[in-house]
């Protein structure tokens, strides 16, 4: 019997919204809401929310895939330079956040959301908590 261990070895990410704080995030996650189901992923001074392409539903991301590679659709992310495991968004509504350090592919996801904070939010100081832009993800 042979094993063979294939990693991940690529993430490509088509959309980056970047937030000014943690909580700005999770108010505009959580806005009318009085409960929210999902939870949050930090890392690497980040915390992140994120939607993946599901490879199973098409034939050229199933192939991609193979080749070692996901899509995000989108992610959402903003500064969070300590840990806490959970955001208050009110006295009733907190959102869960996962220490994701454990997992490679996320500290070197999150050390790139870093690197990208801190560029989009220089070029864009107009923005009063938001700074959205599509790009490239740069290897």
């Amino acid at each position: 019997m042979n094993i063979k261990h294939n990693p991940l070895n690529e993430t490509i990410i088509h959309e980056i919204s970047v937030f000014r704080s943690a909580l700005e995030m999770a108010k505009t996650y959580t806005a009318g809401m009085s409960h929210f189901h999902e939870q949050f992923k930090w890392t690497s001074g980040v915390v992140m929310i994120y939607s993946g392409i599901d490879s199973s539903k098409s034939d050229i991301f199933s192939k991609e895939f193979l080749k070692g590679k996901i899509h995000w659709e989108w992610v959402s992310v903003a500064p969070m330079p300590k840990y806490y495991d959970g955001i208050k968004v009110s006295a009733n509504l907190s959102i869960p956040v996962k220490d994701v350090s454990y997992n490679s592919r996320f500290v070197e996801i999150g050390r790139f959301l870093s690197n990208r904070i801190q560029v989009d939010l220089k070029e864009n100081e107009a923005y009063p908590f938001l700074v959205s832009k599509s790009r490239e993800m740069e290897k």
